[in-house]
């Protein structure tokens, strides 16, 4: 659910960089041995709030937040791993890789790219994430290409990625430069890596399953006449984790049991309708092996040459006998950009 293991942030496929990440922290965590093995057997050894503290960029400036991500994340070496999941998945069909093929269910939300812009404190601190410019955009897609691409013309890169994302008719609408940003971000963390492992499992095999979820907390309200939730503003969309609020049932749940930022919300019955109906195709997929509902069969599985998907985007009145509408290319062009 919004990550795919052959993107390049969900496993670390250069040994040298678990190395430097695990010497570098142990430093900070007071681990000052000499050998990797006996820093990690002590950077077990410390607390959550240890770990937190030490990468917390507040009270150590200088150490990036990438040391708390890259943590815990798998590493191909050689043993339990033995190579980057990409190069397995895409060596299935050479046979240099014989991966198992299992039923695979993937999706995203429609805008999870949002947590970019409300990760950055000085957007919601001094313009309530109104002020995303062309400006900001740009210094974004620099950092990215500098960072992740190894072409020696990064320039052209920069400006073929400016150009395809930029918001052409009107250069100061931030609003809509905000959502062409929001898009950017999807397409980069979310929609590549996803839509590549579903088409990869699909090649090698497995049964697989897509969805985009679509449900959108703001928009049910605002139809209904009732002002959306501060929590949930209107730009934000189908949110990052809106599909976890979906799946774990939280429009059903007490507020003492609700995370303490949610306990104010005021969900409506078109949630708790939209939560049952979303989880009982995860139920069903993880009963089954086949997220299809008892009383529907429309949803197609994903293909090498057919990339169905479900857009799930549940509305006031919509039977709770199909999960949703069945679709075909989730924003291709884009991927394959």
């Amino acid at each position: 659910m919004s990550g795919a293991e052959v993107s390049y942030h969900s496993t670390i496929g250069k040994p040298a960089l678990a190395f430097n990440n695990t010497i570098k922290l142990g430093r900070y965590l007071g681990c000052v041995h000499p050998v990797a093995s006996e820093v990690w057997s002590c950077i077990l050894t410390r607390s959550t709030d240890d770990i937190v503290q030490a990468v917390s960029p507040t009270s150590v400036p200088s150490i990036p937040i990438e040391f708390n991500r890259y943590l815990f994340l798998p590493t191909v070496d050689g043993k339990e791993l033995s190579a980057h999941p990409l190069w397995l998945l895409n060596n299935v069909k050479n046979g240099l890789s014989n991966p198992f093929t299992v039923p695979y269910l993937t999706g995203l939300n429609k805008e999870d790219g949002i947590e970019a812009i409300l990760e950055d404190r000085t957007l919601g601190e001094f313009t309530d994430f109104l002020q995303i410019t062309h400006l900001y955009m740009r210094s974004w897609i620099t950092e990215y290409a500098f960072r992740h691409n190894y072409t020696m013309n990064r320039e052209a890169i920069i400006e073929a990625i400016e150009s395809f994302y930029t918001y052409w008719p009107d250069p100061s609408d931030v609003w809509n430069i905000r959502q062409r940003f929001i898009e950017l971000i999807t397409d980069t963390f979310y929609v590549q890596p996803i839509s590549q492992s579903a088409h990869l499992h699909s090649e090698s095999g497995s049964r697989t399953w897509m969805y985009v979820n679509s449900y959108n907390f703001s928009a049910q309200r605002e139809a209904l006449g009732i002002l959306p939730s501060p929590l949930f503003p209107s730009w934000t969309g189908s949110c990052h984790e809106c599909d976890l609020y979906l799946l774990f049932g939280f429009p059903f749940m007490p507020q003492h049991l609700l995370p303490p930022q949610l306990a104010s919300v005021e969900w409506l019955e078109v949630d708790r309708n939209a939560s049952q109906l979303f989880s009982s195709f995860i139920r069903q997929f993880v009963k089954y092996s086949d997220p299809n509902l008892p009383l529907d069969g429309s949803w197609s599985a994903h293909q090498p040459r057919a990339h169905w998907f479900l857009q799930f985007n549940y509305s006031s009145g919509q039977s709770l006998h199909s999960p949703g509408i069945l679709k075909k290319d989730y924003r291709f062009e884009e991927v394959a950009f």
